[in-house]
């Protein structure tokens, strides 16, 4: 959880307490950089959406330049882990011949990296984990969807990977939480009963184990499928953002959205001393479970009563 030290950060710029006393330490600093950035300011949406599209485009320009030759400078990393223990650093040369493994061959590279990422990513805490990544230029976001991938297949079996790809699996960088709980869910049952068939050599010499066949496999793969995948499938981002016209049963609830908002206007009409912060916790907290015409709605006329009781100028005294 996020140190007192750093919630008294975040409160002062302008966050409320009940927003940041679940964020984790390294989210929470991750905030206070952006905050540093923005002269210890909280962002507002416009500059949220700015720098949103800002890592938008610098993960698309890695993508299209060198995010499958990542640049292995070795200075630069021996300068970052110099501080390691002999065993740490032996380990990161073993991590790192794999990193020049993928800098220099193309074919299954998202998989090998996201491997060696996970690998570093492990050795690393959060500080020199992010300066590892700018170093062989990858963004944070790009290495999180590689390690995924990684981590989604490095326990299947090639014969079980094509199982899972027909039933409509797509192991790629933007594999979906979905398809990983799949992945990871048929390797599990696939070990299971593997662990519950009879060594077929007892005594041999030469103890292979049991091993499933490709029609085992398969059987699995559709099980798992099936189990896991939503008959309905989730609904787009666009499709969410995208208004669809009322439907009667939606126009007749609109009496229920009214009250919702008398309801609130209820609760922010208590006495002056507690009406701006009444409105304040509305902003914060309250408003994001309305739709924004409510809170449109619900912020005018909280203005007005701000004008009534003297917390605002109305604008002819404000134009003196």
């Amino acid at each position: 959880m996020a140190s007192v030290k750093q919630i008294g950060v975040l409160v002062r710029a302008g966050y409320s307490r009940e927003e940041v006393a679940d964020l984790k330490v390294g989210d929470a600093s991750a905030l206070i950089d952006q905050v540093k950035s923005n002269r210890w300011k909280r962002l507002t949406p416009t500059q949220i959406e700015a720098r949103q599209a800002k890592e938008d485009a610098v993960e698309s320009k890695a993508m299209q330049a060198a995010v499958l030759e990542p640049h292995v400078v070795d200075k630069a990393l021996d300068e970052l882990f110099e501080d390691f223990s002999p065993s740490e650093q032996e380990e990161e040369h073993d991590l790192r011949s794999g990193l020049h493994f993928v800098a220099r061959e193309a074919k299954s590279v998202a998989e090998t990296l996201g491997s060696v990422l996970i690998g570093y990513k492990k050795l690393c805490d959060h500080g020199k984990w992010l300066k590892f990544l700018t170093i062989i230029g990858i963004p944070e976001r790009m290495a999180q969807k590689y390690m995924a991938l990684a981590a989604a297949t490095m326990k299947l079996t090639s014969s079980m990977r094509k199982a899972l790809e027909s039933n409509g699996v797509q192991f790629t960088t933007k594999i979906t939480a979905i398809d990983r709980r799949i992945a990871t869910q048929a390797a599990e049952m696939a070990e299971s009963r593997l662990q519950q068939m009879p060594n077929p050599n007892p005594g041999s010499d030469f103890d292979i184990g049991p091993s499933l066949s490709e029609e085992d496999e398969a059987e699995i793969a559709k099980e798992v499928v099936d189990a896991v995948r939503p008959s309905k499938p989730e609904p787009t981002r666009e499709a969410c953002l995208t208004r669809k016209p009322a439907s009667p049963s939606e126009e007749e609830s609109q009496t229920a959205k009214d009250e919702r908002v008398s309801k609130m206007m209820e609760d922010i009409q208590l006495t002056p001393e507690a009406a701006v912060y009444s409105v304040a916790d509305a902003i914060m907290i309250r408003l994001e479970s309305f739709t924004l015409p409510e809170r449109r709605t619900i912020l005018e006329q909280a203005s007005k009563i701000l004008i009534e009781q003297g917390f605002i100028p109305r604008k002819e005294e404000s134009t003196r």
